[in-house]
């Protein structure tokens, strides 16, 4: 893929993140493309010659006409119903050791995907758990449950599930609930 090329795909998957409608089912084929490619590296930017940026996060936080000027946390919500490119995601996103990830610029923060995302969870399903991450990307088990058939996530228990709906049951829901438990 050349650097006109590159450009292209690159204002095409901004133009699907900022107008939205139809392209948004899009945006994973197009990150895809873009990471596999290696687009940031060397791009050519309308009105503005050959742009080269060091990574990924530089094309989605710096501001237009360099990069995209997003959040990277909204692009991933874009992409978080794709597995395979959510894992290319996490990858491409990485920081070198020691780079600070709290303070991209002034105005977006980013906070390191782990824990219990659906990115982080995919990742590690395809580095420990290939076959449950297959059926993932299959679309015949959910990232969740993949996680706890492979012993990383525990499913809650019901006094779990109980005591969280409870925390966030309204005065009137938990009044009736009393009055339910205690016929």
């Amino acid at each position: 893929m050349n650097e006109i090329e590159k450009g292209q795909l690159c204002d095409i998957t901004m133009s699907a993140i900022h107008y939205g409608c139809s392209k948004l089912d899009s945006i994973p084929a197009y990150l895809r493309r873009i990471i596999e490619n290696r687009a940031w590296e060397c791009r050519q930017v309308k009105m503005r010659g050959v742009v080269q940026l060091a990574n990924l996060r530089e094309l989605i936080t710096k501001e237009p006409m360099e990069g995209w000027g997003e959040n990277p946390e909204r692009i991933e919500g874009l992409i978080k119903h794709d597995p395979e490119v959510l894992v290319l995601w996490r990858e491409a996103m990485k920081q070198k050791s020691g780079h600070r990830t709290d303070l991209v610029n002034n105005v977006n923060e980013v906070k390191p995907s782990k824990g219990n995302s659906r990115s982080y969870t995919v990742t590690r399903l395809q580095r420990e758990a290939p076959e449950l991450f297959a059926q993932v990307v299959a679309g015949t088990l959910s990232a969740n449950a993949a996680a706890i058939q492979a012993g990383f996530r525990k499913k809650p228990t019901a006094l779990e599930m109980l005591l969280k709906a409870w925390k966030v049951a309204k005065d009137d829901d938990r009044r009736l609930f009393l009055l339910e438990i205690n016929k």
